[in-house]
């Protein structure tokens, strides 16, 4: 009897120690989102997949009650997906630089002034990574280009993205952090 009731104290502990750290600790320490953008000169119009956690993107989206439900049923219902975009709308911004604005890049601007990606498709992957086809219209396309990255960032300070831009066969990357997460760069 005693026997059994060690074994079982012994099993419960290892759970235990082995559960606990599980539930206080984060899944993981660093967080990413990637982007893959390109320039179609021909139809005169932005092309990029988004590459996202999945679960990442489902916690944070849920937190700031942008969607009700798992981001694969989310994504079907029409009114989520406009929360979702609106989401990323705020969050991933590329647009050509005003040539009124000379001076240091605001982040206020970029709201103000730019058009919004629409979500072309989509592919849950079975590695977790969510991808996400946008595209939006440019046609007044300035000598510089301004981009804004910062999605997820707010919720996980640790957030890096990365962004590589093609162009007439040629790729510019940057990297983004919650201390650097706009960009300007030249685009002609």
């Amino acid at each position: 009897m005693q026997k059994s009731v060690i074994q079982t104290f012994k099993t419960v502990f290892l759970v235990m120690l082995f559960l606990v750290p599980s539930f206080i600790l984060k899944a993981h320490e660093y967080y990413f989102a990637f982007a893959e953008v390109e320039y179609n000169e021909k139809s005169l119009r932005i092309e990029a997949t988004l590459i996202i956690s999945a679960h990442d993107f489902e916690e944070y989206l849920k937190k700031h009650n942008t969607i009700q439900s798992s981001i694969e049923k989310s994504l079907l219902d029409t009114n989520q997906v406009s929360n979702i975009m609106q989401e990323i709308n705020n969050h991933f911004i590329i647009q050509p630089e005003s040539p009124n604005n000379n001076s240091q890049v605001d982040s206020m601007d970029f709201t103000r002034n730019s058009e919004s990606f629409q979500l072309d498709g989509y592919n849950l992957r079975l590695d977790g990574n969510l991808e996400l086809y946008l595209s939006k219209g440019m046609r007044n396309v300035s000598q510089k280009l301004n981009i804004i990255f910062n999605l997820l960032m707010n919720e996980f300070p640790e957030q890096q993205n990365k962004l590589s831009f093609t162009r007439r066969c040629e790729k510019s990357t940057f990297n983004f952090t919650l201390t650097n997460h706009i960009y300007s760069f030249d685009f002609y």
